[in-house]
């Protein structure tokens, strides 16, 4: 069983990771020893917006149970839609740095750049200290989804000024969550070196 994580959403899983829908987002992933910590970063390309979704980010890793040493952090988006000023390749290295940096990871990013001209299921599979990353078209036909519930490992970013962290039971309008993915059909993408 994964956590699926859909716009705005974080969360962790020991295995795996879902992210419903990935156009102009990106996919977030720490890879750590306990496990995956993932965010579905909703807008956020303005160099302005990286270090405090970052920070948002980093602070509830930091608080978490089963926080320990990250060994890489992957992003995954199509980054030519991003919305990237500048060239989009360095806007999407400069982002993924700075959710390194805001928890003093100094290791490997990894990231793969989505072609297709659709949004994309995006899945991280922990394999030792790296991921598979598999990817499908998406559709909301894949999906099953049931009520929110509140849990740690499955949270909310608002977008309030600086962003807060809250229970998925705290979010007005939120009330479904996806509770499972169709993955037939998914194909492993081989990411690229970003830094390390």
């Amino acid at each position: 069983m994964a956590v699926y994580l859909n716009e705005r959403e974080l969360g962790y899983d020991p295995t795996t990771l879902g992210f419903p829908s990935i156009d102009s987002c990106m996919a977030i992933v720490f890879v750590t020893n306990n496990g995956l910590f993932g965010l579905h970063n909703l807008g956020g390309s303005g160099n302005t917006e990286w270090a405090g979704k970052a920070a948002t980010f980093a602070g509830w890793y930091n608080q978490h149970f089963f926080r320990s040493d990250i060994t890489r952090l992957y992003g995954v988006t199509h980054v030519g839609r991003r919305g990237y000023t500048g060239t989009p390749r360095d806007g999407w290295i400069g982002e993924l740095r700075a959710f390194a940096a805001a928890v003093g990871f100094n290791g490997a990013i990894r990231g793969v750049n989505l072609r297709s001209n659709i949004g994309e299921y995006v899945e991280f599979r922990k394999v030792g200290h790296k991921c598979q990353v598999m990817v499908k078209p998406w559709s909301d036909n894949d999906r099953t989804t049931g009520p929110v519930i509140g849990t740690n490992n499955h949270r909310y970013l608002h977008p309030s000024a600086g962003g807060t962290v809250r229970s998925m039971l705290q979010v007005p309008g939120v009330t479904v969550r996806v509770t499972n993915v169709n993955t037939n059909n998914m194909t492993q993408h081989h990411s690229e070196r970003l830094r390390g």
